[in-house]
């Protein structure tokens, strides 16, 4: 079972449309957020979105909390109990010296139930939430136009707005309650327009009574082959897609270009390469066409493509990098 994918579940948006113009703000003062681990630059759009990599800048320019404790990262996971051992001290107490608060998915917190969609061990998220809270992200978006917002989330069936350059870009609704903010759930939430492409300034506000994970943003509108848009001919664009997912730090669907088929090891390149506590002995190729799942270790497909023998990616594919041990 691929753990990320959402049961049937309907589409709660309020429907507001914004068409705005497309730039990050020249006032705004916060960068992208990097660290040695992260220094692929700002998420790109399509994509996914962490909640935790929110931009760098502080209290009032690049979040806003209501307090200054990091209530996860600077303060619960001090306690020996919650410095899981398949975590780390980087997993532990990231970001803890910020007001925004952060912790990660706990196997007996977490995992040691049925969740709706079952999140990746180690995933980082946003808790403690209170109303009147927000956090920035700076986003490169690949190619303007209508966007689903996918979220993977805990607890309450509250609403969430998202800011884009200062402006309001999109209301939307949590669909599906859980029982707790411990048991989790990923579901389309809305949608949101990008009138440009390039780099923007993408604000998450939020209140009391959830945890969030990441937000994942998938086109709707797909570019047609050679249709003019005023006096603009439209480049072609193939509209296959594979996913990665696990533990990579851009987890997601990559568009697979017209003219070029990718192997397994540039879809990992693609979705940021390993993140820190990846088992690299662990691969998993999931065929759209066929069902199968094959297993290699990164040292096999390295061996393989010296030999002229790369695994080559199909569309609907799916990558997983070090899945949760029984699946």
């Amino acid at each position: 079972m691929f753990h990320l994918k959402s049961s049937l579940l309907a589409t709660l948006c309020l429907g507001f449309v914004f068409v705005l113009h497309a730039d990050v703000p020249a006032n705004y003062q916060g960068k992208p957020f990097t660290d040695i681990y992260h220094k692929s630059g700002p998420p790109n759009i399509p994509g996914i979105v962490q909640c935790a990599l929110y931009d760098l800048g502080g209290e009032g320019v690049a979040y806003h909390d209501t307090d200054a404790v990091n209530n996860g990262s600077g303060k619960l996971n001090l306690e020996p109990g919650h410095q899981r051992a398949h975590a780390g001290e980087y997993i532990w107490h990231f970001r803890k010296d910020e007001g925004v608060d952060l912790s990660f998915v706990k196997d007996w917190a977490d995992l040691n139930h049925t969740n709706l969609v079952t999140p990746h061990i180690n995933q980082l998220y946003i808790g403690w939430t209170a109303d009147g809270e927000w956090v920035n992200y700076t986003v490169n978006v690949a190619r303007p136009g209508t966007y689903r917002i996918k979220a993977l989330y805990s607890f309450q069936t509250n609403s969430v707005t998202f800011d884009l350059n200062g402006q309001p870009a999109a209301a939307c609704r949590l669909p599906v309650p859980t029982l707790n903010y411990h048991q989790w759930n990923y579901a389309e939430i809305g949608t949101i327009k990008f009138s440009e492409a390039g780099l923007q300034l993408l604000t998450f506000h939020y209140g009391k009574g959830n945890n969030f994970a990441y937000f994942e943003f998938e086109p709707l509108e797909v570019p047609v082959p050679g249709k003019l848009q005023g006096s603009v001919e439209v480049k072609q664009y193939d509209t296959q897609y594979i996913t990665v997912a696990g533990q990579v730090n851009r987890p997601g669907r990559i568009q697979i270009p017209a003219d070029h088929l990718i192997d397994v090891v540039e879809a990992i390149g693609a979705a940021g390469d390993f993140t820190r506590l990846a088992r690299k002995n662990k691969i998993e190729l999931r065929r759209n066409r066929t069902g199968e799942t094959i297993k290699f270790s990164y040292d096999q497909l390295r061996k393989l493509a010296e030999q002229g023998n790369r695994v080559m990616l199909e569309p609907g594919d799916v990558v997983v990098v070090d899945p949760p041990d029984g699946e």
